[in-house]
């Protein structure tokens, strides 16, 4: 293939009006390309090609549908599997689009990192940010959002007003819902920020050959498979998937505590009632606040990331074991009162350690409620502040 002869072959049938679209290259090396043409101006483009026969010693022939199939079907597959999700991403971007211009919706966008409570195969479950002391669970369909970065971080969906919604009511500290109720849409979306207009114009210019930008969809699912109608037993394979990615996951956290105690080179914490000081969550990190002996104590506190593959639970799901490497790096943040959050930085195991005995003073001084009570009002800040 040359890339300007190509050119230059294509400038030509534009300029007679030929109709065409160059084809994916399926033989790649071959130095072969191939285009699809409009019937109706056969002969205009045979009169391109017998000049460019000439004029360039090439053999230019005319291929069917099956032909092009043949000279590579997996290849074809792959590209048509690939082909298919392209174009329902476009139909997901074009219905952002749509949306955003339409009355009676209303934008959001979701920290996934921390407002995830679990996937599903058609659609993720989330919880709103915290609003006075509620917050709700409810389900966003994955083929009604995008993510707006690379890195799968924020969640970009619409809400609509009118519609009534059977959300449950997410208790943060309990880490489990207590109840059930009908809000509309409108009250959904009012528990998140407002959606600014680069934000808007930022969901309309999604790339939609960037799969990042989009939900896994069913496992299983091929080119001839509808969105809407997956078989009951690819759905069972999915669930299989999923157990067996548990137990190995399960199985590898175990042996990687054992790995850590074995080499005597760890620190030993506990955690009772973690959920009590659990500020976020999401599939590989717990992000837990605590309150320190410091100038800014009484109006501040840290965050801290936990790995989860360094952690393990009671059989009562309450309390949480944690074996930290001496030398593990891990990262921290400082978040005070009035919803300030500081940049991210490592924190030595020796700080942590100190930090963990503080829990152990603030429990055993129990007539010293105000500290208590700040260290409470500074975690509900930080719940807050960390959906951002």
């Amino acid at each position: 293939e040359d890339e300007g002869k190509i050119k230059e072959f294509f400038d030509s049938l534009k300029k007679v009006k030929v109709p065409f679209a160059k084809m994916d290259d399926i033989n790649i090396g071959d130095d072969m390309i191939q285009i699809a043409y409009d019937p109706q101006a056969k002969d205009r483009l045979m009169a391109i090609i017998n000049t460019y026969q000439k004029k360039w010693n090439k053999e230019f022939k005319e291929i069917t549908a099956e032909d092009y199939y043949n000279m590579n079907p997996e290849r074809i597959e792959k590209l048509s599997k690939e082909n298919f999700m392209i174009e329902k991403h476009a139909d997901i971007v074009k219905d952002i689009t749509e949306k955003n211009k339409t009355a009676g919706y209303t934008p959001i966008t979701i920290n996934y990192d921390t407002l995830l409570l679990e996937e599903k195969e058609k659609s993720f479950v989330f919880r709103t940010p915290l609003k006075s002391n509620k917050s709700y669970v409810f389900e966003v369909n994955k083929e009604d959002m995008i993510f707006l970065d690379d890195t799968k971080t924020t969640v970009y969906t619409h809400i609509k007003d009118s519609d009534k919604i059977n959300a449950k009511i997410y208790d943060i500290f309990k880490g489990k819902t207590e109840s059930e109720t009908v809000i509309t849409g409108k009250e959904l979306g009012s528990f998140f920020d407002d959606v600014d207009k680069k934000t808007k114009k930022a969901s309309e210019n999604i790339s939609i050959v960037k799969k990042e930008h989009f939900a896994n969809f069913p496992k299983g699912e091929s080119v001839s498979d509808s969105p809407k109608k997956i078989e009951e037993s690819k759905i069972i394979n999915f669930k299989q998937y999923e157990e067996t990615k548990e137990i190995v996951e399960d199985v590898l956290k175990k042996e990687n505590i054992k790995t850590l105690e074995n080499s005597g080179d760890c620190k030993y914490y506990e955690l009772t009632n973690y959920r009590d000081r659990l500020v976020a969550e999401n599939s590989s990190t717990y992000s837990f606040s605590f309150q320190e002996h410091t100038d800014v104590s009484q109006n501040s506190m840290v965050v801290v990331d936990i790995p989860k593959k360094n952690t393990f639970l009671d059989k009562e799901g309450k309390s949480l074991s944690i074996r930290i490497g001496k030398d593990q790096p891990l990262k921290m943040k400082e978040i005070t009162k009035d919803g300030k959050i500081g940049d991210s930085k490592e924190i030595t195991s020796k700080r942590l350690t100190k930090m963990f005995e503080e829990i152990k003073k603030i429990k055993s001084n129990t007539a010293d409620k105000s500290m208590q009570k700040t260290f409470d009002e500074v975690t509900k800040t930080a719940s807050k502040m960390m959906k951002k």
